[in-house]
């Protein structure tokens, strides 16, 4: 940032300061602003930073603490980035009422179309507009980049985006019941029909007295198949057409 805008920053807060919105800070509190900022300028917390030496920058503090101070704002200022936020609405309309908040604390709390101040590094941050789903971006911001644009498209929700006129066809459970009896009795036909033919291939041996019990019984499980293949078959074409005849319903 240039000279004449850190003059600028320092003078207002001076004026601040001259219509009683903050009390003149104390020696003590010009020393410790002083050492404060060193400290948050290290650990890359520059907007901190930038809070501390606008109060060591300006009058009453020592002139020596002064000198320091503009000096450090002057490059603090320099590197600070800060990012412009963009948002839109599903009808490609340009929104302000949009909160922003970094790594889960407020940033702002409406847009305006001006540089928002953020300190370098990897960054969480949500948009939130009413009516919409919150947006969340993940950003790595660099070092005195500024008015970095950031675009956020608001996507209306499932609920927003049916047309007037979508319906649905929810299936029924007595599909599932019939069709899940018609596989298991087709199942069943299958096993008694397995039997009913293992059992007439035993025949072609028989003989003796037990030979008539023996057919009785093969022809039982015949029956039993063919049973179970019949009712099986009605409950898979019930299953069927009830699915093709299922209603439409209107959304809620």
């Amino acid at each position: 940032m240039s000279t004449w805008r850190t003059a600028a920053l320092v003078f207002a807060l001076a004026s601040t300061v001259a219509t009683g919105a903050h009390a003149e800070p104390t020696k003590e509190q010009c020393v410790d602003a002083y050492k404060k900022n060193q400290q948050l300028r290290r650990e890359g917390a520059l907007r901190e930073a930038i809070k501390e030496l606008l109060v060591c920058a300006r009058d009453p503090c020592p002139a020596v603490l002064q000198t320091d101070c503009v000096e450090w704002l002057r490059d603090a200022n320099a590197r600070l980035p800060s990012i412009v936020v963009k948002a839109h609405s599903a009808a490609a309309s340009d929104l302000s009422d949009v909160s922003v908040t970094i790594d889960g604390a407020p940033l702002v709390a409406r847009i305006d179309g001006r540089a928002i101040d953020v300190d370098a590094g990897a960054h969480t941050f949500v948009f939130a507009h009413p009516g919409s789903p919150s947006v969340e971006k993940k950003l790595l911001v660099v070092e005195g980049e500024k008015a970095r644009v950031v675009d956020v498209d608001f996507a209306p929700s499932a609920a927003l985006t049916r047309e007037p006129g979508e319906v649905r066809r929810p299936v029924p459970w007595t599909f599932y019941a019939l069709g899940g009896f018609g596989l298991a009795a087709l199942g069943v036909g299958a096993t008694f029909g397995s039997l009913g033919l293992a059992g007439r291939s035993d025949l072609s041996m028989c003989s003796g007295s037990r030979c008539p019990q023996d057919r009785d019984a093969v022809a039982q499980k015949f029956l039993v198949a063919d049973i179970s293949y019949a009712a099986g078959a009605v409950s898979l074409v019930a299953a069927t057409i009830l699915f093709l005849t299922r209603p439409y319903e209107s959304p809620p």
